[in-house]
């Protein structure tokens, strides 16, 4: 048992991940999902890396829906999407406080747009309907 222990451990330091990302896999709250965003992920970090943090995700099958809510806030706050928009840029969700609205921009694999001072203060889900 201690070994299995010993090999998680070893295996969430070589991931960059903390005790916050584990939290936020076993619970899915969105103060540790921030707190994972703010500290952990990076852009340039590949999908595998970001996924061993936060978990699978969902992949949207509307990635066309997704690609078009970037391209509006890069429209209006073109600081918040640096590295702009791309018709192959995938795009993956994941889940704080039961809601799938945390969404992440991939291109070849690779993080892009993240902006983790978004992430220094938790914000709760609030509907914009």
């Amino acid at each position: 048992m201690w070994r299995f222990t010993l090999l998680l451990v070893i295996t969430f330091i070589a991931a960059g991940c903390t005790s916050a990302a584990s939290h936020y896999q076993s619970h899915g709250d969105g103060p540790s999902l921030y707190r994972v965003l703010y500290k952990n992920i990076r852009t340039g970090q590949s999908i595998d890396q970001v996924r061993d943090c936060l978990g699978p995700g969902e992949i949207p099958s509307d990635q066309d829906k997704f690609r078009d809510i970037q391209r509006r806030i890069l429209a209006k706050e073109p600081s918040n999407v640096p590295g702009g928009v791309e018709d192959d840029d995938q795009f993956v969700l994941w889940q704080y406080d039961g809601h799938p609205v945390m969404m992440l921009q991939f291109r070849d694999n690779i993080l892009v747009n993240h902006q983790p001072d978004l992430y220094k203060t938790y914000e709760p889900f609030r509907s914009v309907r």
